[in-house]
């Protein structure tokens, strides 16, 4: 077993998020994208316009651009021999429109963005910042006592092991498996939120108070509940629903569903931690069948073996759930899922495969429009499949609305933002990730790949051990240690590496494209020249991406053939494309007009140009 440092080593220091510098015009567009897509702004045209006018001005420092005359006629279409601002507003009533509409953007939707456009009062010089936006994980938490729920009416506390004691413990376990809520068992109380209860409360230093009564009320028993605060003892909610003695979870759903929208709604209010499912399928949903929740367990399970012969059998069991139960939108997006990670990991082409997954992925948000699963996977194929990374950025986001306690979701953003260079954000969400779902090897097989693209290769190399060292054929841990390999130049260990990838998944081209590499490092060009041939005729035949053609005429010095294998590569929606633009093989391909303009055509000009060692990856 080898021996690994006892912490990573650190020989580019990361950069802190409040020195992050000052955003670039093509950040600033993308962000003024994603703004425009939001529901905030999606339907206010006029708002999107005069913003994109005033941001286009400000980058360009014409003020004069910026006085009111000047906007009624450009934005707003006000004839310049007419117009008198004096007697004609619009300018002044839309621009108070727009500040109320950032306002209320940045308070909800646009809580994590990590640029904030600002519009002064008696101003139309538009400026913005970087936001310093904490991760969820270190936010403040929602915090609430449950307190024995009684028996009306007269309130009286339950006995142990009677059906209101398992109440109280069935309605907390559910509470308790949602994240960012503190929940604590605070045992016998009155019914009421009194002064001792919220004395109790505030020594076990949460900050609400659920009570419960359970009566009859009717043909079926009712629990009723409600939800105060500790500080003055305000109510916030209260609800009643009958429920099955027999079957008690049912009944238990729509109180539950209703208490979190209101701990939901009162965490962003004070932007603490969102309250949301912590598991990955929604865990307030009851399974459609046994045989269904069995196909999609097994599935889970053979997607987290990370081998082509897993993924195949996740397919392959998530189109079984989805026959068994065709209105399963959890199926639908697992099936979505699985597919994808097939064109991943090369082991089919990209088209039909990705075409496949975003129908499934559609046809799961028709059934579920708050399927957090889909819109992630809606999010990496708008990504993937669209190059629309605005597009890409907002479906994302949903998901981790949606579904904030998931692991899966922070790391598929996480993974999205690493591709746009944004590497402080990417590392911040798979720390995330990682804390939800501390048991997964891929999340830090991706942060050793953040570190690679940081050209950070000792915190690559201790990431990859790691990660080897547990599982010595995780085959996208090889692959990575393998580019990194060449990255630093050790030929030998590069050879190894992926003469034992070639060995271990004959079917993948991974292992030839490396040893083409290889080659053409140690300066063996008819040997590379030879492979890149083999190579090529795989892609031809559908068993290669063109992708990887593009990397070993890159590694040969050949960017003209490069750029227009890449081209091929954006076309066939080959998965690998979208890491060109951070890439350490096509550094000097980016440095070149051709390059340049492949990135702008593809919706990547924040990317263009080389990137050095140590940079941030922030634009």
């Amino acid at each position: 077993m080898a021996d690994l440092p006892t912490d990573p080593p650190t020989d580019v220091p990361p950069e802190p998020e409040a020195a992050l510098p000052e955003p670039s015009p093509a950040l600033i567009e993308a962000e003024l994208d994603r703004l425009a897509a939001s529901d905030s702004f999606v339907r206010s045209t006029r708002h999107v316009k005069l913003l994109r006018h005033l941001a286009a001005l400000a980058l360009r420092g014409d003020h004069a651009g910026m006085r009111e005359m000047s906007l009624g006629v450009a934005v707003f279409g006000r004839d310049a021999a007419s117009f008198d601002p004096r007697a004609d507003s619009i300018v002044r009533v839309e621009a108070r429109r727009l500040r109320q509409r950032l306002a209320a953007y940045y308070a909800n939707e646009g809580q994590d963005a990590r640029i904030e456009f600002r519009l002064p009062v008696g101003s139309y010089r538009l400026s913005w910042l970087r936001r310093v936006v904490l991760p969820p994980m270190q936010r403040s938490r929602a915090s609430v006592a449950v307190f024995d729920f009684g028996l009306d009416p007269d309130g009286l506390a339950p006995q142990p092991g009677s059906a209101e004691a398992a109440l109280t413990a069935e309605f907390s376990q559910l509470l308790a498996r949602l994240n960012g809520l503190r929940v604590v068992m605070a045992g016998r109380a009155s019914t009421a939120p009194d002064a001792a209860a919220r004395e109790a409360a505030r020594a076990l230093g949460v900050g609400t108070l659920l009570h419960g009564r359970v009566g009859s009320g009717g043909p079926q028993p009712q629990l009723a509940l409600s939800l105060s605060r500790v500080d003055d003892g305000a109510l916030m909610w209260a609800g009643t629903e009958p429920y099955d003695a027999a079957a008690p979870t049912l009944g238990l759903l729509p109180l539950a569903r209703q208490l979190i929208a209101v701990l939901h709604r009162d965490a962003e209010r004070r932007k603490w931690q969102r309250i949301g499912p912590a598991e990955r399928r929604r865990v307030l949903e009851p399974r459609s069948s046994t045989a269904v929740g069995e196909a999609l367990a097994l599935a889970r399970a053979a997607m987290l073996r990370h081998t082509v012969e897993g993924y195949r059998r996740a397919v392959m069991l998530a189109e079984q759930a989805t026959a068994l139960d065709p209105d399963c939108a959890e199926a639908h997006a697992l099936h979505a899922d699985a597919r994808m990670a097939l064109a991943g990991i090369t082991a089919v082409p990209s088209q039909p495969e990705l075409a496949i997954a975003e129908a499934a992925a559609q046809r799961a948000l028709a059934l579920d429009a708050d399927c957090s699963a889909a819109h992630s996977a809606m999010g990496q194929l708008r990504l993937l499949v669209h190059h629309d990374w605005p597009g890409a950025e907002a479906r994302l986001l949903a998901a981790l609305r949606t579904a904030p306690g998931d692991a899966a979701v922070h790391a598929r953003y996480g993974w999205a933002l690493m591709m746009r260079g944004r590497y402080a954000e990417a590392r911040a969400a798979y720390l995330e990730a990682r804390d939800l779902n501390p048991l997964s090897l891929l999340y830090r097989t991706h942060e050793a790949l953040i570190a690679i693209y940081e050209r950070r290769w000792d915190l690559a190399a201790h990431g990859l051990a790691a990660v080897l060292d547990v599982a010595p054929e995780h085959l996208i841990a090889l692959a990575l240690r393998g580019a990194m390999e060449l990255y630093r130049h050790d030929v030998a260990a590069a050879e190894a590496t992926y003469a034992a990838l070639a060995r271990q998944v004959p079917a993948l081209s991974i292992g030839l494209c490396g040893l083409a590499q290889v080659d053409a490092l140690r300066g063996d060009r008819a040997s590379a020249e030879a492979r890149l041939q083999a190579l090529s005729a795989r892609v031809g035949a559908g068993t290669a991406p063109p992708y990887q053609v593009a990397m070993v005429a890159a590694r040969l010095g050949r960017l003209d053939a490069a750029a227009e294998w890449l081209d091929r590569s954006a076309a066939a929606h080959d998965f690998n494309f979208v890491c060109a633009g951070v890439d350490p093989c096509f550094d000097a391909l980016r440095a070149t007009p051709q390059g340049s303009a492949l990135l702008q055509r593809y919706g990547m000009a924040e990317l263009v140009g080389p990137r050095s060692a140590g940079t941030s990856g922030n634009p």
